[in-house]
């Protein structure tokens, strides 16, 4: 077993940096290959609103790969932030990945309380940990 953080830990990215726009409009992050990982923590942050949205809320959601190309939710693994459009945030998933399949991807959808055309920015990253191979690659 290693003794130092990067010898047990891998970084990936769960969200790319990007702009949402549009009620409730999904956008998927990529697929993570958890091979050798059995714990994450998912750490989700948004920038300051735009258009002058009174409320801004995004959801995200892990989902994990059933079968050969289905997405299944999976149950608990959400989070939700919001607040004032003029307010960034940052919000984590705590996932225990032992029942999860080998893929997991993070999901984000965003609302907006009025504003013109509102947008917010967004970023995920994934921690994976707990290997069952060490060092951690």
């Amino acid at each position: 077993m290693g003794n130092d953080l990067a010898s047990s830990i891998k970084t990936v990215t769960a969200l790319e940096a990007q702009i949402l726009s549009g009620e409730g409009a999904a956008v998927y992050g990529p697929r993570i290959d958890r091979l050798n990982y059995e714990a994450s923590v998912i750490s989700v942050q948004t920038g300051i609103g735009s258009g002058s949205p009174a409320n801004v809320g995004v959801v995200v959601k892990m989902q994990h790969m059933s079968g050969e190309t289905d997405w299944t939710d999976v149950s608990g693994m959400t989070t939700t932030i919001s607040g004032e459009g003029a307010i960034a945030h940052q919000n984590e998933i705590d996932y225990d990945l032992k029942s999860s399949s080998r893929y997991i991807r993070a999901v984000a959808t965003p609302h907006f309380t009025a504003g013109s055309s509102p947008k917010i920015e967004i970023a995920a990253t994934c921690v994976l940990g707990e290997p069952t191979v060490y060092p951690a690659s």
